[in-house]
């Protein structure tokens, strides 16, 4: 399986947002997004105005890097979450979820990021308030 190897750093910067790919070092002041509040390369701090489709394009960049995905992963998500009945943004924002409890099952102690099982718990609250903000936010845009 393909990941990324390069430096998490600069993903951040290019979103100009943290990210927190790189857990404790996102939180102190030493995140690269404080430092250098601009994205990477030669040509970083020229123009950016981006058109619609570079804002559509950004977003969808920012949503595969926050699960770590490449395109093929992320076309395959996006079709299972098409398939199913509902809004696709939203199917498509618990289909990770969904995968990982599938692989560790409702034993939240077996989860690596998770030390007890109160913790499962709150990482499942916040996944779907994230899903709720979604819903309400295309909402307000008149998208839904």
């Amino acid at each position: 399986m393909a990941r990324y190897n390069e430096s998490v750093c600069r993903l951040c910067r290019r979103e100009t947002m943290k990210l927190y790919l790189k857990g404790d070092r996102c939180y102190s002041d030493k995140c690269a997004v404080e430092r250098r509040n601009y994205p990477p390369g030669q040509h970083g701090q020229g123009r950016s105005k981006f058109s619609d489709y570079g804002l559509q394009l950004r977003e969808k960049q920012k949503i595969k890097r926050m699960y770590g995905l490449v395109e093929k992963q992320f076309k395959t998500y996006f079709k299972h979450a098409d398939r199913q009945k509902g809004v696709t943004g939203t199917n498509f924002l618990i289909l990770p979820a969904a995968l990982i409890s599938s692989i560790f099952g409702m034993n939240a102690l077996s989860m690596p990021i998770v030390g007890t099982p109160h913790d499962f718990w709150k990482i499942l609250f916040l996944m779907f308030c994230a899903v709720v903000f979604t819903v309400l936010f295309f909402r307000r845009k008149k998208l839904l």
